[in-house]
């Protein structure tokens, strides 16, 4: 799949060439989620080493690579802070130089393109097919319960990247922090 999918993305670079509008064009490389299988189903690690798998709210069930390539974009910088799939529309406006049309979601990610620091801190939330909710903040994650007996998991992603060690009894700051974040986001069932 791998090899595959780097040849299809060869043959699209190709074809913007031979079209003469690469230097017209946005590219964008990502996925939708982690992989499927997990590393118990394959012989290799395809998340290397971060835990869960797609739909799963950790690490290796959401955090995916993002290229993108654009015109005058004049730096080749690895970004390190997230975003989310919501957040690619904006930033393309603000690569445009256009408005973002009201009632859009999703946070420009454009100044970190530039190599420019935060205004605000990044948010990523995600939800999986329960209905569970994860929000991701300042390096934290507080993953909500599976059942309303349990207390939910809080991890230091920029110190404990697989997220090994569940620190919610320690932190209890940045758990009502985080848990706040989520008691008040307006979420609008289908």
């Amino acid at each position: 799949m791998v090899t595959h999918f780097d040849w299809t993305i060869g043959c699209i670079d190709e074809q913007l060439t031979q079209f003469g509008i690469t230097d017209n064009t946005i590219l964008i490389v990502t996925s939708d989620h982690g992989p499927n299988p997990s590393e118990k189903d394959v012989p290799h690690d395809p998340t290397n080493g971060l835990r869960g798998d797609k739909g799963s709210l950790y690490q290796g069930g959401f955090r995916i690579p993002l290229i993108l390539r654009y015109p005058n974009a004049n730096y080749e910088n690895e970004i390190l802070d997230p975003v989310n799939s919501v957040d690619i529309f904006p930033t393309i406006c603000d690569i445009l130089d256009i408005n973002k049309p009201d009632g859009i979601d999703g946070q420009s990610f454009y100044n970190l393109l530039k190599g420019e620091e935060n205004s605000k801190p990044r948010r990523i939330i995600t939800e999986d097919g329960d209905g569970r909710i994860a929000v991701q903040e300042s390096g934290w994650k507080y993953i909500q319960p599976e059942k309303e007996d349990k207390k939910g998991e809080l991890y230091n992603i920029n110190e404990d990247f697989k997220e090994r060690e569940d620190l919610i009894d320690q932190k209890k700051h940045k758990l009502d922090h985080l848990t706040n974040i989520i008691d008040n986001l307006d979420i609008k069932s289908d």
